[in-house]
């Protein structure tokens, strides 16, 4: 058992000020903490460090120029902890607005890996303190005037990096032959993800319509390190598996929404979207007496449950489209009648390649069985669905809702998964 002495001392300071054109407030944040046992755990539990904290924890800014643009400002700084996040929002009646959104944060993790019930024995990652920062910034702008359609942008990008514990699915402790169970390891992460999205809309009388394109980017490159068997010298392998991607995105959009007549009683509503997302993806998962160990086929590297692959590449193409028309007559206060369509196509194909390894020893000759096979794979997925529906809703009865509804669906499509095992490697050489 683990005792922790946690003495925490704060002091906050508030002040703000106000003119004619300009108003805003800061509030300060100094302290200190004291621990005094497992500085680590209490890390990732609070995210505070121990000694010494300063911050701005509340930071706000607004001032109206003489040209009608206004100014606000928002955010906090935490530099012991390199935490910080602000908005910068400029806003103009007479033409639109535009927003800046920055924060990133870092979140601590203890690297407790896993607990072996029979033994009664904890297993830890050697770095005793993990982290994952994350970043984000945005920017989005509108241009709306009364004379032009409302044009408007938004721009973002994600990032996520660092590492934090996490546990897997392997061999039980201390022995592969009491079964499975769960086993320390680590994920190494590294991504971004970026996105641009337009788009314009126009009121024209009872009708509004619109359309948007978005283009979106994201890029994955983490690592996953397992501790098989650890404590047993025997048994024990570090496995390490590299998942790599790079994927493409096409979206676009557009709506209408028309109410015809001045009563209201007829709308029509119909939409329409379209998505082709192209996939890139490779890795490898490998097994060795060390974490980042080359593949090795020689007997001296070898281990029972070597089940791993390498030079793994892929491509994935998903494409969609999908529509809907909706149509509402209200002939009177008591009837409503609604009849809507929706079409939508699905079309993905992946196809993939990978040198795949299959280690055991038999356990009368002790020879190596298995080997190594080069596998290639292809699937394509194609669906096509139509649906349609009517409905008619009475209201005339007072507390009580009457309706009837007939729905229509249709759908045709097929999955075909090929896999092809190329060549197998001998063992002994």
């Amino acid at each position: 058992m683990r005792t922790s002495l946690i003495i925490v001392v704060g002091l906050t300071a508030a002040t703000a000020w106000t003119s004619a054109q300009e108003s805003g407030s800061i509030t300060l944040k100094i302290g200190y903490t004291d621990v005094d046992g497992n500085q680590d755990a209490y890390e990732a539990r609070t995210n505070q460090e121990d000694g010494f904290v300063t911050a701005i924890t509340n930071f706000t800014l607004k001032h109206e120029y003489d040209n009608g643009v206004t100014l606000n400002l928002e955010g906090l700084v935490d530099p012991y902890r390199e935490d910080a996040s602000f908005d910068i929002d400029l806003v103009n009646l007479d033409w639109g607005q535009l927003t800046i959104h920055y924060d990133q944060f870092q979140t601590d993790y203890h690297s407790l890996g896993a607990y072996t019930p029979d033994s009664s024995q904890l297993y830890v990652n050697p770095d005793s303190l993990l982290s994952i920062d994350r970043r984000n910034l945005s920017i989005s702008g509108t241009l709306d005037r009364e004379d032009l359609p409302t044009i408007w942008f938004k721009y973002n990008r994600r990032e996520r990096d660092g590492s934090k514990s996490s546990t897997h699915w392997s061999e039980q402790h201390p022995s592969p032959l009491l079964g499975r169970g769960i086993v320390p390891s680590t994920l190494q992460t590294n991504e971004t993800r970026d996105s641009i999205e337009i788009g314009i809309d126009q009121d024209i009388a009872t009708t509004s319509i619109g359309a948007s394109y978005r283009y979106e980017e994201t890029s994955v490159d983490d690592n996953r390190y397992i501790n098989r068997s650890p404590g047993n010298e025997s048994t024990q392998r570090f496995v390490t598996q590299n998942d790599v991607s790079e994927s493409k995105t096409n979206i676009a959009r557009a709506y209408l929404d028309s109410s015809p007549d001045a009563a209201g009683k007829f709308r029509v509503t119909t939409a329409a979207s379209y998505v082709d997302r192209e996939t890139n993806f490779n890795g490898s998962r490998i097994y060795g007496d060390a974490f980042d160990a080359p593949y090795g086929s020689l007997n001296e590297v070898r281990r029972t449950g070597d089940t791993g692959f390498y030079d793994l590449t892929g491509l994935s193409d998903l494409y969609q489209f999908q529509a809907n028309a909706n149509l509402r007559f209200k002939p009177n206060n008591n009837w409503t009648l609604i009849g809507s369509t929706q079409l939508e196509k699905i079309s993905k194909k992946t196809v993939a390649s990978q040198e795949a390894t299959d280690w055991a020893r038999d356990t009368t000759t002790f020879e190596f069985t298995g080997g190594e096979s080069l596998v290639d794979s292809n699937s394509q997925d194609d669906y096509d669905e139509l649906t349609g529906r009517l409905e008619a809703r009475y209201t005339g009865i007072k507390k009580v809702s009457l309706y009837a509804r007939s729905e229509y669906t249709k759908g045709d499509g097929y999955i075909i998964a090929v896999s092809y095992t190329h060549l197998t490697l001998p063992t002994n050489r």
